[in-house]
Formats: C-alpha cells, sequence, structure tokens
C-alpha cells in the first residue's frame, strides 16, 4: 500500500543532492502533475496536490534517479 499524504506532507532530502535534484509527480493516468527544482532540503508537496488519488513520484539528480515510488493523496 502506498504511502499517505496530507496538505502538510513534506519530502526531504540529503543536503548533497538538494541543489540539483528535480521533482516529478504523475497521476494515474500517467500524466505529468508536478514537475519542479529543489531549492532547499525541504519541499511542501502536500499543498501542490489537490486531487485525491493515486501518484507516482520521481526524484532524480542529473540523470541518476535518486527516489521513486507511489503516494495518495487522502
Amino acid at each position: 500500500m502506498p504511502n499517505p499524504i496530507n496538505n502538510h506532507s513534506v519530502v526531504l532530502l540529503d543536503e548533497s543532492i538538494r541543489y540539483n535534484a528535480v521533482l516529478q509527480i504523475f497521476n494515474e493516468n500517467g500524466q505529468i502533475v508536478l514537475y519542479d527544482k529543489f531549492s532547499s532540503d525541504s519541499y511542501l508537496i502536500g499543498d501542490k496536490i489537490i486531487e485525491k488519488g493515486l501518484y507516482v513520484y520521481i526524484i532524480t539528480n542529473g540523470n541518476e534517479i535518486v527516489s521513486k515510488g507511489k503516494f495518495v493523496k487522502e
């Protein structure tokens, strides 16, 4: 079961990659709903995703995938 998020959920990054990292979020249909670059070691994600549902996220640093997974917006 994917992790649930709410309007106050935050993504935390390791300090060594935060300035080059990119966050991509896709909805259940594979459409990109968020593409943003990190400018600090934390990113408030909950208020950026409005619709409830299942999402897939990918965090990249250059050409390297740092993290990927799924979450549910409640």
